[in-house]
């Protein structure tokens, strides 16, 4: 095991097993000398009732009801846990920060739901974090358009049994009209996924992983997958190493051939000096893990890093640092746009020119970054403005300015400014936060980007249509966040988050008044509402569109 500590007033991080001042919790220690524990039975049954009441909107009539569900806890060994879920209610989770996308990729979302996040470790595979996974759990009980889809049941098991890490999952989804085509219904899914690692070398793993099952149609799917995990802490002068290799391969009807997914990585990681890290993943145009994450098919993916850090001595300066990210992603297969070959999909230069922290955790980083995007088709960046196909070229400069998190009132900007495709882009994001005791604390962050292409309003596309329709072909992006946090004891926590964008034009509030009465014993208030700006309704510039209140109580029966 292992374990880590931070003290923020003091810029200080420890880990009772560490090297080279790396605190990777990953990097093991042996615990002996404990004995005699007794676990009980092992099974904790928790059932719960949720009440909601749903407001109103328009035609949609007010709706009431309460539904119970159930969850079942069982350590098969010390190491080796079972699950069940019932009816599942996860109305006490937390939303998902607002995101705006200017890509012409989805955005991430990361998981939130605890029965999910409950040894999630076991189900990582090859060391990808987002794109290429094989399994990701918000393909799970979620619709694309991000609403909840309700889960009939669903069980795992998962641990480790000697020197194997196992999990298994399975989960019922209920039948749900697709967002996107309101005509389909997606029938009832049961989803399975299987995953076994064996520990071989010191500190090293080879595992395989099977998943069956696509949640987000009525076709079937599969993905099978073996990966080899290396690591060793113990190189000359303390430093690590770590190399991955992993391949995948899908099944979805009526797609034949071209479906295979392979990876390659090397890292060496290090707080002091010199570190590295390169990678190549090949993604072929049919590769569909339909319980996975995947962004981009048909693609090469090439990455580097490298850069050193510096600890001066008997200086106000902790660190300094300096890097080069290098990314490149290539089309499989030949890419022909406005008549010329497209050299890459998208390829990024991004350097790290000063990144300076002081004592006091305050700093600052000072970079510039070169981009380039390969545009088969054209893409509509936001309503109203077209970047039409072709190649494109374009320079940021980029600042960012921070103090420490110890502080009672912190924050900082990042700011970046420059060329985004044949236009200009000036972006900033801001943040402040206030923490006058350990009860209570806010944070504010505010995202701002200003993009337009001047001189380019009266450019047509290749389909003789306006390239675009807004004033100086131009458009803004907001997103504000507002959260507080108010821990009044051990019992009672109240935390609440108002959201908006001005792309949904939606202003979301979510508040979540949290009481444990007793170990064992928890209640949630939750309050989500929605307001949305209408341009269609003059003089009601925001009216509600989504209104609902949750109780939810849960009792641990504990044998």
């Amino acid at each position: 095991m292992n374990f880590a500590r931070n003290i923020e007033r003091k810029n200080e991080g420890m880990a009772w097993n560490s090297r080279n001042r790396n605190t990777d919790l990953s990097t093991m220690a042996e615990v002996t000398g404990i004995s005699q524990i007794q676990q009980g039975r092992g099974l904790d049954v928790v059932p719960s009732l949720s009440v909601r009441d749903r407001r109103a909107i328009g035609p949609v009539a007010a709706e009431s009801d309460a539904e119970p569900s159930v969850d079942v806890f069982y350590k098969i060994t010390p190491q080796l846990n079972a699950s069940l879920t019932v009816n599942t209610d996860f109305s006490a989770t937390e939303v998902d920060d607002r995101q705006v996308n200017l890509t012409r990729f989805s955005l991430f979302f990361p998981e939130r739901r605890d029965f999910f996040l409950q040894d999630v470790d076991i189900f990582l595979f090859g060391r990808l974090q987002q794109d290429g996974r094989p399994f990701f759990s918000r393909r799970l009980g979620i619709n694309s358009a991000g609403q909840p889809v309700p889960l009939d049941v669903g069980g795992k098991v998962s641990g480790r049994i000697g020197r194997f890490d196992v999990g298994t999952l399975a989960v019922k989804q209920e039948a749900y009209r697709d967002p996107s085509n309101p005509a389909e219904m997606i029938d009832s899914t049961t989803a399975l996924v299987g995953r076994v690692a064996a520990n071989v070398l010191a500190e090293s793993s080879v595992g395989m992983i099977v998943t069956s099952g696509d949640p987000t149609s009525n076709n079937d799917n599969s993905v099978a997958g073996v990966d080899f995990r290396y690591l060793n802490s113990r190189l000359i002068g303390n430093r690590s190493i770590e190399g991955d290799a992993w391949f995948q391969k899908s099944d979805t009807p009526g797609l034949v051939g071209d479906d295979t997914a392979l990876g390659l990585g090397l890292n060496m990681p290090s707080n002091t000096g010199w570190r590295g890290e390169v990678g190549y993943m090949r993604v072929e145009e049919n590769f569909y893990p339909a319980l996975g994450f995947v962004r981009r098919t048909g693609i090469d993916d090439v990455s580097l890093q490298a850069g050193h850090t510096w600890r001066p001595r008997n200086t106000p300066i902790r660190t300094l640092f300096s890097g080069l990210n290098v990314t490149r992603i290539e089309y499989l297969d030949d890419v022909f746009a406005a008549g010329e070959k497209l050299d890459v999909q998208s390829q990024s230069i991004n350097l790290q020119a000063l990144n300076v922290e002081l004592n006091s955790q305050d700093g600052f980083n000072v970079g510039f970054s070169n981009s380039k995007e390969g545009l088969e088709t054209p893409f509509m960046i936001s309503r109203g403005v077209v970047i039409p196909e072709g190649m494109y070229s374009f320079d940021t400069l980029n600042l960012s300015v921070r103090s420490g998190d110890q502080r009672a009132v912190g924050g900082g900007f990042f700011v970046n400014d420059g060329e985004f495709y044949d236009g200009e882009r000036f972006g900033v994001t801001t943040f402040i936060g206030w923490r006058p005791s350990p009860h209570f604390r806010t944070n504010l962050n505010y995202q701002y980007n200003e993009i337009s292409f001047p001189g380019k309003g009266d450019d047509l596309l290749p389909s003789g249509l306006p390239r675009c329709t807004t004033l100086d072909c131009a458009f803004v992006t907001r997103v504000v966040r507002l959260s507080l946090e108010t821990i009044f004891s051990s019992r009672w926590s109240w935390v609440n988050l108002l959201q908006y964008d001005n792309v949904s034009r939606t202003i979301g509030v979510n508040s979540r008044l949290h009481w444990i009465p007793q170990a064992g014993r928890e209640a949630f208030l939750v309050l989500n509402h929605n307001l949305r700006d209408d341009p269609l309704e003059p003089g009601n510039d925001f009216h509600t569109s989504f209104g609902e209140v949750t109780l939810k109580y849960s009792y641990t029966f504990r044998f």
